[in-house]
């Protein structure tokens, strides 16, 4: 489709029947180098880009991360950092890239192709720590979206990026 964009915002590989199927059934073929049933999908639909959510960390990192390798686009997420033990939380190191600018061709209005810059930016709810700490505590670190997103928001447009489409993937609701 002309001057669009093809976005996931997380919840695919648990959270349905089809996603349950393939960490309980298939987990060790998706260990062992299989593509996740979702990306099959995915890939054949051209993504631009996904952004994880709460639900992709269901499983353990380790499904996570051979799930999202048969991906044929980036993953994003700039708010899960690696859990390095200290409380510096000037050395924290992203788990995952923060975000991604995407050179993108778009035809104006008079129908000339333009090259634009999108900047991707993934956040995650931080209370992934407490809905999945079995799996996570010790691993990784969940930071607040908002403050993650003011500290990588600039750094994406020193880099250039013309637009920046923020996914963040969380609720609509005036609770914390």
């Amino acid at each position: 489709m002309q001057n669009s964009v093809l976005v996931d915002n997380g919840d695919l590989i648990q959270n349905s029947p089809l996603g349950d199927y393939e960490a309980i059934v298939r987990k060790d073929d998706i260990l062992n180098g299989a593509t996740h049933v979702a990306f099959k999908a995915m890939n054949l639909l051209d993504y631009d880009v996904a952004n994880l959510g709460n639900h992709e960390f269901n499983f353990g990192l380790e499904f996570l991360d051979a799930t999202l390798s048969g991906a044929d686009f980036p993953y994003i997420n700039a708010n899960v950092y690696v859990d390095d033990g200290d409380d510096d939380d000037n050395n924290d190191g992203n788990r995952y890239t923060p975000y991604y600018i995407q050179d993108k061709a778009v035809l104006d209005i008079n129908g000339n192709e333009q090259t634009i810059k999108i900047g991707y930016l993934g956040l995650t709810p931080p209370q992934i720590m407490q809905w999945d700490s079995a799996h996570l505590q010790g691993k990784v670190i969940a930071k607040d979206i908002v403050a993650t997103a003011e500290k990588f928001i600039p750094q994406m447009k020193a880099q250039g990026a013309d637009i920046i489409i923020a996914i963040p993937h969380s609720g609509l609701t005036a609770s914390a």
